[in-house]
């Protein structure tokens, strides 16, 4: 939209705009352009298809992102070994405790994590 007018009343801004329309309609419309020039621009925009442009403009984003990252094959299969391992239930900060003063209830803390752990284990193992 193109801003026609702006004045104030008081401390507001009022501001009128024209009606919204496509650079090619504003062609159109002008009257700078000459008509050799606007009949140049129509047989180009009624030749457009939109459907074929978005086919070639996907085409394009998909050769940028092969040359930005090329897939590769890895060379040969590499086996992962997995730990087995308790998954913590508890933030590691509630975790944390002085061994040389153990507190009890923190030993609680502890012992309730690690029967909590044992059952989720136990439930996937089922």
């Amino acid at each position: 939209m193109i801003l026609l007018e702006k004045h104030r009343k008081g401390a507001k801004a009022i501001r009128k705009y024209d009606y919204p329309k496509t650079p090619y309609q504003r062609l159109m419309e002008s009257k700078e352009v000459d008509k050799k020039t606007k009949q140049k621009e129509k047989i180009i925009y009624e030749n457009l298809n939109p459907a074929e442009i978005k086919r070639r403009i996907n085409e394009c984003q998909d050769k940028l992102i092969h040359l930005a990252a090329p897939l590769r094959a890895p060379n040969e299969i590499v086996k992962i070994r997995r730990k087995k391992m308790v998954i913590h239930t508890m933030n590691p900060k509630e975790r944390n405790h002085n061994t040389k003063n153990p507190n009890p209830f923190l030993e609680r803390q502890k012992f309730e994590e690690l029967r909590r752990a044992a059952k989720l284990i136990w439930d996937q193992r089922k």
